[in-house]
């Protein structure tokens, strides 16, 4: 209920004095007029409702304002166009190409459908486990257009028959899906929210975090980590990072201190990668490395990998060599806790989302069109407080609950009456 007016408007249609304090329906303009803002529509159902004499002395009776405003609610869901499923998944940004041919533009061409090939393997790559990348299917050039939905181009360079440039291409969802799933290739689409890893080097008279020691923190910064489903962050280690978060903390998991360190960088979690150097035989060196991930679709999640050089190394690529090997065995727990096999059907489940008002139920319906493994969602009731609906997904249960874990959203069945209730996380 809008302060200025006392009119029903889209700012404030959730107010509790629309019960009781009904506005005067002189006309749509003048509500316009008066409130200053986009009026929901209501004439319709003003105008339906007229023969059961909801309209005494010129006002809604209270509980027509109520249904009027419910089935605007309704138009209103159903006339908004939903958002776009996430979809960088499926592009490779600034794939490098270089060609000469008799000129330029020959070369461009070239260059450009030499690339989308390569590119669309990369994608495959990125999608699947290692294991079946062997078994990934081929596509001809006859063919390739079919699965491109657009390219764009960044540092063209040209001269002397040459073409070079960064090329992202975007290819189409569904056609790489039916891809894969024609060569019965499992695959997963989930990205998991940006994990930051925090380094702990345990030495022999303590443990480094922040300290200019720590050369398995300079190992992480120089580590070449693999991009798609699985973004690690790796921190500055500034004040503001020792700030957040102290090496005592980070060993023993501390919620404030994690919630803090991955506050700051936007990530949904923290991975705490603790490394204890050692020595082995013939002048080589050994790095035990323990792993613990906290956060969403994380927690629980821990394993322990060692490493070691044969004869006199540098201490700084070995460490970097295995940071990058933890952050391949940290997206391959990943790949394998979302995977969609072939044969694997639509399910459905009929979910309960509490809302306050339009705003949030728009803002759950965008965050559920986020989600890779929900296929569509059906409307099924609607009140003031809450919205009833069908969720079609792929997979079982446990990696829809992950999936949405990674949009901020939980889904929990309700030990008193049974049914699923879809909420928001911070």
């Amino acid at each position: 209920m809008s302060a200025r007016c006392g009119h029903v408007c889209r700012r404030c249609w959730s107010s509790r004095r629309l019960l009781w304090q009904p506005p005067v329906l002189t006309s749509i303009k003048a509500f316009q007029k008066s409130c200053g803002t986009i009026l929901i529509d209501m004439r319709f159902a003003i105008k339906r409702h007229r023969s059961h004499s909801l309209i005494r002395n010129g006002r809604l009776a209270p509980f027509a304002v109520l249904s009027a405003v419910l089935l605007a609610f309704s138009i209103v869901l159903s006339q908004t166009p939903a958002v776009a499923q996430q979809s960088d998944i499926f592009a490779v940004a600034a794939f490098p190409v270089d060609e000469t041919a008799a000129n330029e533009v020959k070369a461009k061409e070239q260059a450009v459908s030499q690339g989308s090939l390569q590119a669309l393997q990369m994608l495959l790559q990125r999608l699947t486990l290692e294991q079946d990348w062997p078994r990934l299917p081929t596509v001809g050039q006859d063919r390739i257009d079919n699965y491109i939905r657009g390219i764009s181009f960044a540092n063209e360079k040209i001269g002397g028959g040459r073409y070079l440039a960064d090329v992202t291409y975007r290819f189409v969802p569904e056609a790489v899906r039916k891809l894969l799933t024609d060569a019965s290739i499992p695959y997963s689409e989930t990205e998991s929210r940006p994990m930051v890893v925090v380094p702990v080097m345990q030495i022999s008279d303590g443990a480094l975090l922040w300290d200019e020691g720590n050369t398995w923190l300079s190992g992480w910064v120089e580590a070449e980590l693999p991009a798609g489903l699985l973004p690690i962050v790796v921190p500055l280690g500034d004040l503001a990072d020792v700030a957040a978060i102290g090496v005592r903390q980070a060993l023993g998991g501390e919620p404030e201190a994690l919630g803090r360190i991955a506050a700051k960088y936007g990530a949904g979690g923290v991975l705490v990668a603790v490394a204890r150097p050692g020595q082995v035989q013939g002048g080589g060196e050994s790095l035990d490395v323990r792993v613990s991930a906290y956060g969403p679709g994380w927690d629980g999640t821990s394993f322990s990998q060692s490493y070691t050089s044969s004869g006199a190394t540098e201490q700084l690529p070995f460490y970097k060599a295995a940071a990058e090997s933890i952050s391949r065995s940290l997206l391959v727990q990943w790949k394998e806790a979302n995977l969609i096999r072939f044969g694997e059907g639509t399910q459905s489940l009929q979910v309960f989302v509490p809302v306050s008002g339009l705003r949030d139920w728009l803002s759950v319906r965008d965050r559920l069109a986020q989600v890779a493994t929900v296929r569509d969602t059906v409307i099924g009731r609607l009140s003031m407080t809450e919205a009833e609906v069908d969720i079609r997904y792929i997979g079982d249960l446990s990696r829809l609950q992950l999936a949405l874990s990674q949009q901020k959203l939980s889904l929990a069945q309700d030990p008193l009456d049974g049914r699923w209730r879809l909420t928001t996380t911070p």
